[in-house]
C-alpha cells in the first residue's frame, strides 16, 4: 500500500494546473479570428458638408470605416463623436440615408437602465 505525501500532491496539483493554463491559451489562439480590427484612436473627423446639403434638425453620420458616429448640431455649437460597432457580416450592414422622424421626449422605462434610474 502506498501512502500519499503533502509533496506528491502538491506536485500533482501543479502539473494539473499547468496544463489547464497551458490548455486554455492553445484554445483560445484557435478560436479567435484571423483579423481583429481594434479601434482605439483611429476615428477620423469628416465634414458635413460631403454628406449633408444643411444642418436642419442636426446631422448624424455613421463611419463604418473608422467605426464611428459623428453628430453636429444645427448651429454647429456641438459637435460629439463616439465609438460604434459594425456588423461583421456585409448582409447586416446598412448603407445610405435616413433621417429621424420622431425623438420622444420621455422614453420608457428602457431608456432608464444602466443606472440612469
Amino acid at each position: 500500500m502506498r501512502i500519499f505525501n503533502r509533496r506528491a500532491a502538491l506536485r500533482s496539483i501543479m502539473s494539473a494546473g499547468f496544463v489547464a493554463v497551458a490548455g486554455r491559451g492553445l484554445t483560445q489562439n484557435i478560436a479567435e479570428p484571423d483579423i481583429v480590427r481594434r479601434n482605439i484612436s483611429s476615428f477620423s473627423v469628416d465634414n458635413w458638408q460631403d454628406h449633408f446639403d444643411n444642418l436642419k434638425n442636426g446631422a448624424i453620420l455613421c463611419d463604418t470605416v473608422s467605426r464611428a458616429l459623428q453628430f453636429w448640431s444645427e448651429d454647429e455649437r456641438i459637435y460629439k463623436l463616439y465609438p460604434t460597432s459594425v456588423p461583421m457580416s456585409e448582409e447586416l450592414t446598412r448603407r445610405g440615408y435616413t433621417r429621424v422622424v420622431y425623438k420622444d421626449p420621455a422614453p420608457g422605462e428602457w431608456a432608464k437602465l444602466g443606472g440612469q434610474a
